[in-house]
């Protein structure tokens, strides 16, 4: 897995962002803050890229990413719905805790809480995935890349997507920030974070 260049970014802000909910697979639409995310990641990868970048572009299949690759692309001078998607790249699926708080799921079902805390890695969620569920899949995506990308995702995808293609152990890929706003270049093994100017 190398030889090209990725541009990962996570999707903007959302109303279950805001209101720190799992957001799971769940069609939550993006705040006007996320709005802002995803023009400012545009501006960032016209910085990197220049205007109307030939590369591939793939998004999460997941509204709020679809939405933030428009916006996206349209900083770019690019045609706002000239990309793909890929059901590899969607978020982690929360299951039984989609749309509710981390004390409300703690609440409701705090064996199965304890017990992924203690090994997010290995330990589903109820109804859902853990996160070896969701480095298999992006493992998956990434084997097939020819050529450099930009993509958007999720927190935990773009955590696989930049600690897979760097060869981080387990710990260390779930232990990654998860910012919103942000590109992170991946390139010969090396991550770099790209701020708005």
């Amino acid at each position: 897995m190398s030889g090209f260049t990725l541009y990962a970014a996570r999707h903007g802000q959302t109303e279950a962002n805001a209101a720190r909910r799992f957001p799971g697979h769940s069609a939550t639409p993006l705040t006007e803050i996320g709005k802002g995310h995803g023009r400012t990641m545009g501006q960032i990868l016209l910085c990197e890229l220049g205007s109307r970048p030939a590369l591939a572009f793939v998004s999460s299949p997941l509204p709020r990413a679809m939405a933030t690759m428009r916006l996206i692309r349209e900083e770019l001078g690019l045609p706002p719905d000239d990309f793909t998607t890929d059901a590899r790249l969607a978020d982690i699926h929360h299951g039984d805790w989609t749309g509710f708080t981390w004390d409300e799921v703690i609440a409701r079902d705090p064996g199965t809480h304890a017990r992924h805390v203690a090994d997010r890695w290995n330990v589903k969620m109820t109804g859902g995935e853990c996160y070896a569920d969701v480095a298999a899949r992006v493992r998956s995506f990434l084997d097939e890349v020819r050529g450099d990308m930009v993509t958007v995702s999720h927190g935990a995808t773009t955590q696989m997507l930049r600690g897979l293609l760097t060869g981080m152990a387990p710990r260390d890929i779930i232990a990654l920030e998860e910012p919103q706003g942000v590109v992170f270049r991946v390139r010969d093994n090396t991550i770099t974070r790209l701020d708005p100017a």
